[in-house]
């Protein structure tokens, strides 16, 4: 059971203590609403949940939810990671070394903040005080979201019977609970699009519409299992209600049912101070004239913020390993002389090394799947993500694009406030991004996608777009329909000479490439076949990645029979410029996996690229055999004619070092449960001008979820220990958990910064997109030389 914290559960449930632990695994625990902050100071401790044990995300990061309170009873905001000390087993623990900080607690605590404005004629019909209102919202959005745990949903309220939501400009839905301050300022802004049709005031119906929000918020929370969150209902009115719709005690008596914080702000001497004092137990702000308004409705949101702050998610990663059974923790917060401390316990089971802290962006609610599927640069050091989200009831899947600065923020210039969706092609309702391109410099960016009229379509078609860098269509490909016509992207890179080669799937079951011209945009009809080059020697071929080579050659990896393994395995084929098999590649175009880097397991690629020395290194898993358990990460490195580069020499303690294929696997760890020796496998990657790459992929813990995993190898192969300590990375439960994480994507940004897209999933629930970026000074890299 997930928890809702307020003023009246805390004081209906605790004594006046200091500090409020709760454990983030879960459970149950609830804390003192807002209340007016001076410079309290911790005192004591009090446990609240299941058990003294702090949330484990393996391979050994360690988190603790603190509420602090003051001997009132009053929130403690404002304290930093150095004013809490940790201690395992009576030792020490080093603050560098354990990295240990607190975390932005979106992911465990949110304060879900609804903001109803008066819109009435008193409002709507007076300029000077509507723009007062308006500047006073926008004032509130700023205040409150200066803590990233608060998100804030706009309604506005007259004298119909229900409230009307806010909306972005152009957008079909209402925009809802958002912590995204350029949103909801363009939906304050929006404030001409509200069609009102009744002067009148329906103040108390707001109440319990905006009430219902705040439920629908908590049901979402539970849904995504967000362990603790704060409902809080902020009204604003210059009158007093006139619609008699709803009676004032309905309203009230809907307050006290529910842990919810109120707070009411008046404007003027036209108000019922007494229903608004009701409708406010948390808190009645009057503001007598139009100046007073803002400043009304920043303290109200400092209130909201500053309880919001008195929570700190304490986390670090531990120096214990596997095998040193069960350990105590001691947090002490101290200030101004005065501390308090308090002792968990936890097991150790599974601990090792590349545990680290990563940031995270969730794209979607819990209600509908969505995924982010790629990721590209943008003009300003900015980046680009391609992803898809499915409707309520799964009919439809539109494709998303979002466009965003430096700084993570929306850029307000492409879409719709940085988005832009696209639900339908023709009769095409199911939409995905196969591939992104995009042009650092102008921003002009193409895509390749799949095209579905259902879920199942067993006749999907391709189409390439070309877009401006406002998202507006510049151009468009749609290959003509037929038996040979590309069904659906497998990947899509830039050609030296201009435009661009698609790989994709098509009936035949073959390996096929099309060559697209830049200008007009079309088939190069003088490459291959009518522009058209394929490969269809073995069996049960399947596409995987595409690279193009400086000198125009196209080289594909995938999967299909191989008759020396007698199963299926990777293999690599090459095309000349000109489309033909470039025979001179490998065996007649061809270099497999087994019985060319090695003969014991098969493999599977997942990317692939071209170094700066024209070197083919390619991402995936081995297994040994098609379908066998515990597949591990590997990393092929051939030359340009498709041996084996022999200098990919890996570590020495790996099975295939010097045979121009690196594998991390049992062998690496020597314990199946603990680092990659579980299913293990590479997704993308990244390429530096030495040789070295950074790759993101997925493993198996030994609790049986997926994590996201990282690795870094130098220009041999070898994990390069000064990236994390260890060389690589491993991050568990982003969002909840317990829950499967899955890569798509990878970036390095302008700035240096590791960007990863892809997907959470727990249990039954909607698939939830994830953008994860690494921003630690430790792991970033220069922003020049990078693919």
């Amino acid at each position: 059971m997930h928890k809702i914290l307020s003023k009246k559960n805390a004081l209906t449930l605790f004594s006046p203590a200091l500090l409020l632990l709760f454990a983030a695994c879960g459970g149950g625990g609830s804390g003192p609403g807002p209340g007016v902050i001076g410079d309290p100071t911790p005192g004591s401790l009090v446990t609240i949940g299941p058990g003294p044990h702090p949330r484990i995300d393996l391979p050994g990061r360690l988190s603790v939810l603190l509420q602090v309170l003051a001997d009132d009873g009053r929130p403690v905001p404002g304290l930093s990671a150095s004013d809490f000390l940790l201690h395992e087993n009576d030792s020490l623990v080093s603050t560098s070394e354990s990295q240990q900080r607190l975390l932005p607690k979106p992911r465990i605590f949110r304060a879900y903040t609804h903001l109803l404005l008066d819109l009435s004629g008193s409002v709507a019909g007076n300029p000077e005080g509507l723009a007062a209102e308006l500047a006073a919202a926008h004032a509130f959005v700023d205040e409150a979201l200066a803590e990233p745990s608060v998100e804030v949903a706009i309604s506005w309220f007259f004298g119909a019977p229900d409230s009307v939501p806010g909306y972005l400009p152009g957008s079909s839905g209402p925009l809802g609970f958002s912590a995204n301050a350029a949103q909801l300022h363009a939906a304050i802004d929006n404030v001409d699009d509200v069609t009102v049709t009744s002067n009148s005031t329906n103040l108390f119906g707001a109440v319990l519409d905006g009430l219902a929000v705040l439920d629908e918020a908590a049901a979402n929370a539970d849904a995504i299992g967000l362990e603790f969150f704060s409902l809080n209902l902020i009204t604003f009115t210059d009158g007093t209600d006139q619609a008699g719709l709803v009676t004032r005690e309905a309203a009230v008596a809907a307050l006290e049912a529910g842990d919810y914080s109120a707070y009411t702000i008046g404007l003027g001497d036209e108000i019922d101070t007494q229903s608004l004092t009701l409708l406010g137990p948390d808190g009645f702000v009057q503001a007598a004239n139009l100046p007073d308004l803002t400043p009304g409705f920043t303290d109200v949101a400092k209130d909201v913020r500053d309880l919001a702050n008195s929570f700190y998610l304490v986390s670090y990663i531990s120096p214990k390993q596997h095998g040193s059974g069960s350990n105590t923790l001691r947090i002490t917060a101290s200030r101004d002389g005065d501390s308090a401390s308090l002792e968990l316990t936890f097991l150790a089971d599974y601990f090792c090394g590349g545990a680290g802290f990563l940031d995270s962006m969730a794209q979607t609610s819990a209600e509908t799947g969505a995924a982010l599927t790629q990721l590209a640069h943008w003009p300003n050091n900015g980046s680009l993500t391609a992803g898809w989200q499915d409707s309520d009831n799964g009919s439809q899947r539109t494709l998303f694009l979002e466009a965003r600065d430096q700084d993570l923020d929306p850029d307000a210039d492409f879409g719709v406030a940085g988005r832009l969706e696209i639900a339908a092609l023709g009769v095409a309702d199911h939409i995905t991004c196969g591939e992104l391109l995009s042009d650092p410099l102008t921003g002009r960016s193409q895509l390749a996608l799949t095209l579905r009229s259902e879920a199942a379509d067993p006749s999907p078609s391709v189409q390439v777009l070309r877009l401006d860098q406002d998202g507006s269509t510049s151009d468009s490909w749609t290959p003509a329909p037929g038996a040979d016509a590309p069904r659906e992207v497998v990947a899509m890179a830039s050609h030296p000479g201009g435009g661009l080669v698609l790989l994709a799937s098509r009936d035949s079951g073959d390996l096929a490439i099309w060559r697209i011209l830049e200008t007009p945009f079309g088939l190069d009809t003088s490459f291959g076949a009518d522009g058209v080059a394929s490969w269809n020697i073995s069996a049960d071929i399947t596409p995987r990645a595409l690279a193009v080579r400086a000198d125009g050659r196209v080289l594909v990896a995938g999967t299909a029979h191989n008759p020396v393994a007698a199963a299926t395995d990777m293999l690599l084929v090459q095309w000349n410029a000109d489309g033909t098999l470039d025979t001179d590649f490998g065996v007649q175009g061809v270099v497999r996996n087994f019985g060319t880097f090695q003969n014991d397991v098969v493999g599977t690629p997942q990317a692939l690229r071209i170094d700066a020395q024209d070197r083919a290194v390619c991402v995936g898993f081995l297994a040994a055999a098609p379908g066998a358990a515990h597949p591990s990460p590997a990393f092929w490195r051939s030359d340009a004619n498709g041996l084996p580069d022999l200098t990919w020499i890996g570590n020495s303690s790996g099975p295939y070092a010097g045979s121009g294929l690196v594998a991390l696997g049992p062998v690496f760890t020597g314990e199946p449960a603990v680092l990659f020796g579980r299913d293990s496998g590479a997704t993308a990657f990244t390429l530096r001008d030495d040789g070295s790459i950074l790759a993101v992929g997925t493993r198996q813990n030994a609790e049986g979820h997926t994590d996201l995993a990282w690795w870094r190898l130098d220009n041999q192969g070898r994990l390069d220990h000064s990236w994390n300590g260890t060389g690589f990375m491993i991050e568990d439960g982003t969002l909840e958990d317990n829950a499967f994480e899955t890569s798509a994507s990878l970036l390095i940004d302008g700035t240096g910064r590791v960007l990863a897209a892809g997907s959470s999933t727990l249990g039954t629930e909607p698939q939830r997109a994830l953008l994860w970026i690494d921003q630690d000074g430790a792991r970033t890299f220069a922003p020049l030389g990078m693919h």
